[in-house]
């Protein structure tokens, strides 16, 4: 199976012979230059769209994000490969400064644990994963890159551990969780072992250097070993408690007699090929969650741990330990050229690829352009149209980040002083329109505020009860005042909550001029003119679901508030939220989350809604839709963007594992053309889109795992706004989505 296909044609090789075989024909120089033009053409419509002029497809940050692997070139100290939690594999040349995407799999949330290039051959390399217990499989490539080939056997299998032999490198080997496959000739083929002693569920295994026959693996609770080259297997846990995740094994290439495992319950060593065990004292036991271990074989001695927290290192076999890096650290990978002892690199999440150039005393960023991150929100600033601020999840630990650019986009800064980045999740950014230096973020722990611009956040809580002196009327018998004192609340209006702690996903503004708030919650929605004075819930009616996922008001109608649900559909309220009623009921199905919420901001009787099954449209204010439009797929539409310039331009970007992407109407939403189709993303799952406040030929995409790109189209190709130019609904054609009508009674 080709994952990735290869057109022979744009090969220098199919090129060239195509030329000459032209020019043997022809003879005319003429005709060689037109070819040339037409080929230079075909990559340009390769790029994006043609109609809508969207080519410029650039990564904008912000950069770091999930790496699960790291490798080194054997052949080439500056040549890296990565590879992420979501299909992909990228590769720098130049020892980390800039990255490019070597390989999109197509395989969304496929954990590419493992990532090897062949020591014989540096165009060869094989990558493997798994979805934790689900499916994963194991990929090759012999061009460096360019075609990806899918092994027919290990397609089902969850692949958590690989290694190749040094002694013997047609030997390959994985761990999976149901057992242990084998390869004899590079990966192109395999078996699993047959032997009923054969162990399951693995984390890690490890090759004898000297020996192939010799092979270690890590279960989820103990270490194996088979000395017949996997004929017959045995339980290896003489010294090791019992019930020990084994994540790493690592044999000394110098010594093969001295083994290192780091477990669960502790980093262990053997110097006996693991017939007993003793564990390494020096590590905190918080710590012992060593993803990967490494002995460096030109550094007599030291030893490497890469932790749950942080990356902790022993000069003296292990003797002593120190953590050269910040606890928030997860390391996943560790990776040293033999040629540079001193340089070590490692794979971490949320912080990208990060590097030592002093044997890892130290570390810093080495992620160049490289992002995997996931962007949830992008906001514009409403007074700097230079300034943009986005919010990130973490995929792999939870919580998340903010981050802040001040040059359109082009760089991010990290802006999270005082929230805790693995269990905060921020979701919607606001600024208050009185006060723009004063920003609120709503978050999976309520609502953040930051009085300096998003410098220094603080978590907004309930205020504290005082310790109040109250004057009693009763003098004391030397006719002296007295007084008790009690604990007092500030008294607040009924239905009145001082602080939001739930989950705080949509922020927006009242628009009627009072410069409100409205904030969607999971326990319901609520406004406040005064966040200081707390919040007031707005009653959705009866039987209606209080997880608010989206908002949104138009200025020309601010009394109107529409309301997308977790599982109650559309709301819409045409008094300022004194009375609501539902819409669409009968196209909008119950129990499907509402992801957006848009109107044309010329004609506001213009509503679309995204679901995360589709996209709906209503040209009379909601009392009838229709169900998508000609060639829009299914998908979740999460992001709906209407170009200011052009009501009739409109954009909506999808989130849909399979088939997301970005899409955007000429004609106010009755046919789409999709704009990302060729544009080589590494990620098409997209989140957010914004299009920049001071150029709307240049949109902001913010993806599910490649952060944001910023994408460029030529002005030339904008469609001008004209008198003429209607919203008609065209005729359906061959091919075309018919939409569905529904009526309101």
């Amino acid at each position: 199976m080709v994952v990735l296909p290869f057109l022979s044609c744009f090969s220098p090789e199919g090129s060239t012979s195509y030329i000459m075989n032209t020019m043997k024909y022809r003879g005319n120089l003429q005709f060689l230059l037109g070819l040339v033009f037409s080929f230079l053409l075909s990559l340009a419509v390769f790029a994006g769209d043609g109609e809508s002029g969207f080519k410029k497809w650039n990564i904008s940050g912000p950069t770091g994000g999930d790496v699960r692997s790291i490798a080194i070139d054997p052949k080439n100290k500056n040549h890296l490969f990565i590879s992420t939690l979501d299909g992909q594999v990228y590769r720098s040349y130049d020892a980390g400064r800039n990255w490019q995407l070597l390989v999109n799999l197509k395989r969304p949330r496929l954990i590419l644990d493992n990532l090897i290039v062949d020591s014989r051959n540096s165009n060869i390399l094989y990558t493997s994963g798994h979805r934790h217990k689900e499916p994963g499989g194991f990929f090759k490539t012999i061009d460096g890159g360019r075609t990806w080939r899918e092994s027919p056997e290990l397609k089902n299998e969850a692949v958590h551990a690989m290694v190749q032999s040094s002694r013997d490198p047609n030997l390959l080997l994985v761990g999976t969780v149901r057992g242990v496959w084998v390869s004899r000739n590079s990966g192109d083929t395999w078996s699993r072992f047959s032997s009923p002693t054969t162990p399951t569920k693995l984390d890690s295994l490890a090759v004898d250097p000297q020996d192939v026959n010799t092979i270690y693996a890590g279960t989820w609770w103990r270490p194996y070993k088979t000395v017949d080259g996997g004929k017959t297997w045995s339980l290896i846990k003489k010294g090791m408690i019992d019930d020990s995740d084994v994540f790493a094994v690592d044999i000394n290439t110098k010594n093969p007699d001295h083994v290192i495992a780091s477990a669960c319950s502790g980093i262990y060593e053997s110097f006996n090929k693991g017939e007993k065990w003793k564990k390494i004292q020096g590590i905190p036991s918080q710590s012992r969650r060593t993803r990967a271990i490494f002995q460096n074989p030109d550094k007599p001695g030291a030893i490497y741990a890469g932790t749950t927290e942080g990356f902790w290192m022993s000069a003296n076999g292990g003797k002593n330990w120190s953590l050269t890096t910040s606890k928030k650290l997860e390391v996943n990978s560790i990776a040293v050229h033999p040629s540079e002892p001193n340089k070590i690199y490692i794979a971490t999440n949320n912080y990208g690829v990060m590097v030592s150039t002093n044997g890892g005393r130290s570390f810093r960023a080495n992620n160049g352009n490289f992002s995997s991150r996931f962007t949830y929100s992008i906001t514009p600033d409403i007074e700097r149209p230079n300034r943009l601020y986005s919010t990130t999840i973490n995929t792999a630990t939870g919580g998340g980040f903010v981050f802040i650019s001040d040059n359109f986009g082009r760089t991010w800064k990290s802006a999270v002083r005082n929230i805790d980045t693995k269990r905060t999740i921020p979701y919607s950014v606001i600024q208050d329109k009185a006060n723009p230096n004063k920003i609120y973020l709503g978050t999976s722990k309520g609502l953040f505020k930051s009085i300096n611009r998003g410098v220094t956040w603080t978590r907004i809580k309930a205020a504290k009860r005082k310790r109040v002196r109250v004057r009693i009327r009763r003098k004391s018998r030397r006719g002296r005042r007295r007084y008790r004192y009690k604990w007092v609340t500030a008294k607040l209006p009924k239905g009145t909550l001082p602080a939001l702690s739930a989950q705080v996903k949509v922020l927006a503004h009242t628009n009627d001029g009072k410069n409100g708030i409205i904030a969607g919650t999971s326990t319901g929605l609520y406004r406040s003119y005064d966040v200081a004075k707390g919040w007031k819930k707005i009653d959705l009616g009866t039987g209606i679901n209080n997880r608010v996922f989206a908002i949104h008001m138009s200025p020309k109608q601010p009394n109107t508030i529409w309301v997308g649900t977790a599982v109650s559909g559309v709301v819409v309220s045409r008094d300022g939220g004194a009375t609501w009623s539902r819409v669409g009921a009968s196209i909008i199905p119950n129990r499907v989350p509402v992801s957006a919420i848009m109107s044309n901001p010329e004609r506001p009787n213009d509503i679309f809604v995204g679901t995360i099954q589709t996209l709906y449209l209503s040209r009379d204010s909601g009392k009838t839709w229709s169900r998508r439009g000609g060639n829009l797929p299914i998908g979740n539409y999460n992001s709906i963007v209407v170009n200011p310039k052009d009501s009739n331009e409109i954009f909506v970007a999808s989130s849909k594992k399979s088939k997301g992407g970005v899409f955007r109407s000429s004609d106010a939403g009755w046919t789409w053309t999709r704009i990302d189709k060729n544009a080589g993303l590494a990620s098409n799952r997209v989140w957010r889109l914004i299009l920049n406040p001071s150029n709307p030929n240049e949109l902001f995409a913010g993806t599910h795992s490649a952060g944001i790109y910023r994408i460029g189209r030529n002005p030339t190709a904008v469609v001008k706004k004209s008198e003429e130019k209607k919203d008609v609904k065209p005729k359906p054609k061959d091919g075309m989505t018919r939409s569905r009508v529904s009526s309101v009674n």
